[in-house]
């Protein structure tokens, strides 16, 4: 009883604070987001409409974003470009934290759950939506999360930072940033939530305790790891060349050398892959088939788009086959080439996810570890691929981080 009237106290303040005419573009524009998803939350139970599911599915799938921030910077992750790079999510602009908390392989490993938890309810929440007219203006320039939380939103706190450091193929410049994001977007949100959370169900399938221990110096200023005592003085060096961080990498590569803790993870992040599929063709089929041309996020060839890129009939088309190819890989009905087998035999992807064992890099390089997987069958071509990158400028992989 105590605990429902603290909640509804909270929400009626929250309502209050965050302009109740505007709930949702305040929270955007002030970094108010856990507030706002509360009284969305309330909003959508007493009066249930699509426009409020919208408004709450893009709050939760943000707020995810900053609490997955939040615990980077409260455990100070440093993460090396390099790192960053294998590891893209580690790869968010967080500032330095100059009083870190300390960091274990539990609570390294409890961000990854949580965020994934926090992704798998903004994708249900946006499943709910169904209306084809549902339409949501988003002040993209505009948006600001609560980065270190700090219980501010600061001008360096913009969600266009974000993206512009997870995609570098587009420069926009543009000092009005408004996205219309309408049904078609519905599917692109959920598709990126089931995108990463396939990411995260692949990580956590193995048990990485070894790896974070002995490595996390690489990217958090307080690692609590039995080697305390070894990286006390990390990057204290004098020497332009650090040789420490050199050698933590090469243990890092040496150790991603995982034994599989829970392979029902690995079948859900297949589950996802494919579900990204079938809602990246649900996309284009909703984008073509419209005829407004309002503040487009991804345009069809007879409007325009707010990212000033040129998005033409051609590289649609190429889209669909990449799709198609992706999904007979996944299906395994097409096989992944490797260079040491020939050109007849590959690697069953599909084989990979649902009959998972420990994974090797070192040994899934040198070729050693993929025998499980490999047989006879249909490859997927270079040829295939070689035409994409040249469909897409040469830039495949930038198109394919906005498309998804």
């Amino acid at each position: 009883m105590i605990k429902k009237t603290l909640t509804t106290v909270f929400i009626f303040l929250a309502s209050f604070s965050l302009a109740q005419k505007d709930v949702f573009n305040s929270a955007l524009v002030n970094g108010k987001l856990g507030a706002a998803e509360m009284v969305l939350l309330d909003r959508l139970e007493q009066n249930p409409s699509e426009l409020t599911a919208y408004q709450l599915g893009v709050i939760q799938f943000l707020r995810s974003i900053e609490k997955l921030s939040q615990s980077w910077y409260k455990y100070g992750n440093i993460s090396v470009d390099s790192l960053g790079m294998l590891v893209p999510i580690l790869r968010l602009p967080v500032a330095e934290n100059p009083n870190p908390e300390e960091i274990t392989y539990k609570k390294f490993r409890q961000v990854f759950i949580d965020f994934n938890n926090d992704l798998a309810k903004a994708q249900e929440t946006l499943s709910k939506i169904k209306d084809d007219k549902v339409k949501l203006e988003l002040p993209f320039d505009k948006i600001r999360l609560d980065l270190n939380g700090d219980g501010k939103a600061q001008e360096n706190e913009l969600l266009l930072n974000l993206f512009m450091a997870y995609n570098r193929a587009f420069e926009i410049t543009n000092e009005d940033f408004r996205v219309s994001f309408d049904k078609a977007d519905v599917y692109w949100l959920r598709g990126y939530s089931h995108l990463i959370m396939a990411m995260l169900d692949t990580y956590l399938a193995y048990d990485g305790r070894e790896l974070f221990e002995r490595t996390a110096q690489l990217s958090f200023a307080k690692a609590n790891t039995p080697y305390n005592e070894l990286f006390s003085s990390y990057n204290n060096s004098e020497s332009p060349v650090d040789i420490a961080e050199i050698v933590d990498l090469v243990a890092f590569f040496h150790l991603i050398n995982l034994p599989l803790e829970d392979a029902s993870k690995m079948k859900s992040a297949l589950n996802h892959l494919k579900e990204v599929i079938r809602l990246s063709r649900l996309n284009w089929q909703t984008i073509m088939a419209e005829t407004d041309n309002d503040h487009e996020w991804i345009a069809n060839p007879n409007q325009d788009s707010v990212v000033p890129v040129e998005v033409t009939t051609e590289m649609i088309d190429g889209w669909q086959v990449f799709l198609d190819e992706a999904e007979d890989i996944l299906n395994g009905e097409k096989l992944i080439p490797y260079w040491r087998i020939g050109d007849t035999k590959g690697i069953n992807l599909n084989k990979f996810f649902s009959q998972p064992s420990k994974f090797d890099l070192i040994l899934w390089i040198q070729g050693t570890d993929t025998l499980a997987y490999v047989e006879e069958g249909e490859l997927s071509r270079g040829d295939t691929w070689r035409q994409l990158q040249e469909l897409f400028r040469g830039n495949f992989i930038g198109f394919a981080i906005w498309f998804n």
